[in-house]
């Protein structure tokens, strides 16, 4: 498991099994963040593949502290800030809402 590596390398705690992560996946298969089907691809970085999120990154991978989204989700939560996220939500619910867009 690369992320049990990664763990070690930068002396992060590390609990999780493959026992629980088949636990915690969620049931409908989608993105608790983005609400988009997760599923495998052969592409490494494929935005619907599952990802571990660690709510908080300092706990490490532990159990309580990790959630599977999506690879597009984890990306955008870890690449922008707070500020860039909540600009774009608010963005786009403005170009939705003056085109008329329920969706």
């Amino acid at each position: 498991m690369k992320r049990r590596i990664y763990a070690r390398e930068n002396k992060l705690p590390f609990n999780i099994s493959a026992k629980y992560l088949i636990e915690i996946f969620p049931k409908d298969f989608k993105c608790p963040v983005l609400g988009m089907e997760m599923k495998w691809t052969q592409l490494r970085n494929g935005q619907n593949n599952p990802s571990l999120d660690r709510k908080k990154p300092e706990k490490g991978y532990v159990k309580g502290n990790i959630e599977i989204t999506s690879r597009l989700a984890n990306t955008m939560k870890n690449k922008a800030t707070n500020i860039q996220l909540i600009r774009f939500a608010e963005n786009i619910l403005k170009i939705k809402k003056e085109n008329n867009q329920t969706n």
